[in-house]
């Protein structure tokens, strides 16, 4: 079985010209000698030493299996066209290739955070039934259908929105006062991160491939993703339509509850990602928002029904893995918001 391994001398994709086939057997041997590199921000302790050789082994071998995985689907691809072309005596797929491609997929799968199970929210006809049924806590999962972003302008939204807001990154406090120190040196600090990650796993031949510049238009994509526009948008959307009537009327009425805010999140790692058309690696966003609301009967502002948690989340991608152009990848079926319902906490109204 052969791998595709980008050549570390040229920046021209994988995809193109620029690629050698090796064995698995060659990219195995040679794996120690590439993951024993040095990193030019590697720690002197030990423990730092160890957690910096564990990332370089598993990103080489993670881009190896996307690359192996990138040549056999084309490969079978090549094969179904020759038989519609021709009917080629080739067009069907060893069985070798197709058990090997489905180890990969499966291996590349267990790498990847779980896409949400839905649970679209039951209907009811009065404002009573609903919060009866919400009596023990329920919780419902919303796909997003609508990017609100399209809508409020992308990056100047993004900035305005940042600066009134926090952002905690890799679950590292303290958060980010946005307000404070501003959009540009909350860019700065993704930014500082990405290169952090691609630094620690110096074993691959795509660092070279990599700037700030394209870091920097990662962040800002990460933070478009997950500001309040897009979290908050999707989520109120999602609350609304868990609380409206089965003929569409407003059984409640959602109110944000500033008192409860959270800062918006952003963990980066490496690992595969799942496109429309195969699989990727590079660096991973994911981001999360959380809005709090209370829910109040549309004829009374007064009484206090339910509670409300709702949280967006998304994943983005910035490939390394030499396949194609390193434009950020971002998946609108990923979104999802959790709505969970509970009955108001009389110690806190």
């Amino acid at each position: 079985m052969a791998a595709l391994v980008a050549s570390p001398n040229q920046d021209t994709p994988l995809g193109g010209e620029n690629y050698v086939v090796v064995t698995i057997e060659e990219v195995e041997l040679s794996l120690n000698a590439v993951v024993a590199l040095p990193s030019d921000d590697e720690d002197d302790n030990e423990g730092a030493a160890d957690a910096a050789l564990e990332a370089r082994v598993a990103a080489t071998q993670q881009v190896a299996d996307v690359q192996e995985l990138w040549m056999l689907d084309r490969s079978a691809k090549a094969r179904r066209d020759a038989a519609l072309l021709g009917g080629s005596s080739e067009a069907v797929v060893p069985e070798d290739d197709e058990l090997r491609r489905n180890q990969l997929r499966a291996s590349l799968i267990t790498r990847q955070a779980p896409s949400p199970q839905l649970n679209p929210p039951p209907s009811f006809t009065t404002t009573d039934d609903l919060v009866a049924h919400v009596q023990e806590g329920v919780t419902y999962t919303h796909a997003v259908k609508q990017s609100a972003t399209k809508r409020d302008g992308g990056e100047a939204q993004s900035r305005r929105d940042v600066e009134r807001d926090r952002l905690l990154l890799d679950g590292r406090g303290p958060a980010l006062e946005g307000g404070r120190v501003g959009y540009d040196r909350v860019v700065a600090s993704l930014v500082s991160a990405q290169r952090k990650l691609v630094q620690r796993a110096d074993a691959a031949a795509w660092r070279q491939n990599v700037n700030d510049a394209t870091y920097d238009a990662f962040a800002k994509a990460a933070l478009v993703a997950v500001n309040r526009t897009e979290s908050g948008g999707a989520a109120l959307d999602a609350v609304v339509a868990t609380v409206a009537g089965e003929d569409g009327s407003k059984l409640l009425v959602p109110v944000p509850d500033s008192r409860r805010a959270e800062p918006l999140r952003v963990h980066l790692d490496l690992g595969p990602y799942a496109c429309d058309d195969g699989w990727r690696w590079g660096i991973r966003a994911r981001v999360e928002g959380t809005t709090f609301y209370r829910l109040f009967a549309p004829d009374d502002f007064d009484e206090e029904r339910l509670r409300c948690t709702a949280r967006y989340a998304n994943a983005l991608l910035l490939p390394l893995d030499g396949l194609g152009a390193e434009a950020v990848v971002r998946d609108a079926s990923r979104a999802s918001v959790v709505v969970a319902l509970e009955p108001p906490d009389p110690k806190q109204a």
